[in-house]
């Protein structure tokens, strides 16, 4: 996963013009106002409507950091329904 400012980097936008140079990359302010809340709209309906049969779940959740000291969480979620 990257940050979203990596549309205006210099290397990321010489790498897509180099891959295709009629591509014009929409800006930080597009994907952070348009895209990034279509996809979690999306992605918000997907998950209501699988749950809405569930009956049981059970869930997990860790915590770890990298070699780097990113910080990592992860939820695991089982559905019975």
């Amino acid at each position: 996963m990257v940050p979203i400012y990596t549309v205006e980097k210099p290397g990321f936008q010489h790498l897509l013009h180099t891959l295709d140079p009629r591509y014009k990359l929409p800006g930080r302010k597009h994907f952070g106002e348009v895209v990034l809340p279509r996809m979690y709209n999306t992605t918000r309906a997907k998950v209501t409507n699988k749950l809405g049969d569930v009956q049981f779940f059970s869930a997990t959740t860790d915590l770890w950091s990298s070699r780097t000291m990113q910080p990592y969480l992860s939820l695991t979620v089982h559905l019975r329904g």
